[in-house]
């Protein structure tokens, strides 16, 4: 009413401003915290990537089945002669196999395609899986490699809560990846050329 302007009632709100320690922890609480997340749906993607490689291991066991250089179009082939009446084709234990191969790259990929997936990304990790152009020791082999790193993922999860249970927190943090670092050197996944097999 007087024209002036003043301060209506007591001091005004205090707003701290987090200094450069407080912003830090609060980065580094992010960062572990998705690098916990991610650990958790690793272990989770492992365990559907583990039944996929049993199937597969169960698929080659059928006596019917065939890999090798050309499978591919020879089951193809075959397929299309038992549809025009000429002979059958005793390629059902391949074709799941192709269809849990096409499942092994989705588990490679976490689960889908996404948008930044290119066809020769597909064709590229398609190559680092379980296919019917492998030999049966090709085969064996691979599932066995990819069976050993998925474990990995479980066994590195459940090192993680067993870790924060022992330490008596909620949260990962510098200490665990001293002791992770540790554990995988003392632990090799794959020792030496014998451990592949």
């Amino acid at each position: 009413s007087d024209g002036k302007v003043s301060q209506v009632g007591g001091s005004g709100p205090t707003v701290q401003v987090a200094g450069p320690e407080k912003e830090y922890e609060k980065k580094m609480g992010g960062f572990y915290a998705e690098r916990n997340i991610n650990m958790a749906n690793d272990a989770a993607a492992a365990v559907d990537a583990l039944n996929t490689i049993q199937v597969q291991r169960n698929l080659t066991q059928d006596p019917s089945f065939r890999s090798g250089a050309g499978q591919e179009l020879f089951n193809n082939a075959s397929s299309l002669l038992a549809q025009l009446g000429i002979g059958e084709a005793d390629i059902a234990s391949g074709e799941a196999f192709r269809a849990f191969a096409s499942q092994s790259v989705l588990d490679a990929l976490g689960g889908s395609l996404g948008t930044g997936v290119s066809n020769a990304d597909v064709t590229f990790i398609n190559n680092t899986v379980a296919n019917l152009s492998n030999t049966g020791r090709g085969i064996q082999t691979i599932l066995d490699i990819r069976e050993k790193l998925y474990r990995r993922k479980l066994e590195t999860a459940e090192l993680a809560r067993q870790w924060m249970a022992d330490n008596n927190t909620q949260f990962l943090d510098q200490r665990w990846d001293q002791y992770i670092a540790k554990w995988n050197k003392d632990n090799p996944i794959f020792p030496n050329a014998d451990s592949y097999f």
